[in-house]
């Protein structure tokens, strides 16, 4: 919500200033391609699509005849290079959890905290549990405690271990 607010701000602002510039128009379109293409490499996204996404935005800045069609046509173009973006770090957020669930069933028996694993994926522990509460929605620590009572139910159920040797 946040960036599409200020995208309607910044559309305005380019409504404004073309109004009084027409004469800019399609050399303010082809800067805005170009910035918004180097944003979205600096995020991590991928650079063949994103310069194949630059060449289909260049060839269409010729067809844009009225500024109209030219705020219309920033909307579809900001969107597609944030898609290209947030597809990059989902991925990458996915990864460095599912390496973290691995980790933690790797070594749920023995201590274990948030700040351990944070530091096994190389990441701050205030950002990993950020990142784990988002992607699984649960606590780090409800998890490794299910984890945990799970495996020792399993345990019980198909095991002579009692419930004095867990």
């Amino acid at each position: 919500e946040g960036t599409r607010g200020a995208l309607v701000d910044f559309i305005t602002q380019f409504h404004n200033f073309i109004e009084q510039r027409p004469e800019l128009l399609k050399v303010r379109l082809y800067e805005l391609v170009g910035s918004f293409v180097d944003a979205a490499m600096l995020g991590g996204g991928n650079a063949q699509r994103l310069d194949d996404l630059a060449h289909t935005y260049t060839s269409d800045i010729d067809l844009i005849k009225d500024l109209e069609t030219a705020c219309s046509w920033i909307e579809k173009v900001a969107v597609d290079v944030a898609d290209s973006i947030v597809h990059v770090r989902k991925r990458r957020m996915n990864a460095l959890v599912a390496r973290a669930i691995t980790y933690v069933q790797d070594n749920y028996e023995r201590p274990l905290s948030y700040r351990d694993v944070a530091r096994e994926m190389g990441i701050s522990p205030s950002y990993f549990k950020s990142l784990f509460k988002a992607e699984t929605h649960t606590t780090f620590v409800d998890s490794l405690t299910d984890l945990r009572i799970e495996t020792a139910k399993s345990l019980l159920l198909t095991s002579d271990t009692t419930i004095t040797h867990l």
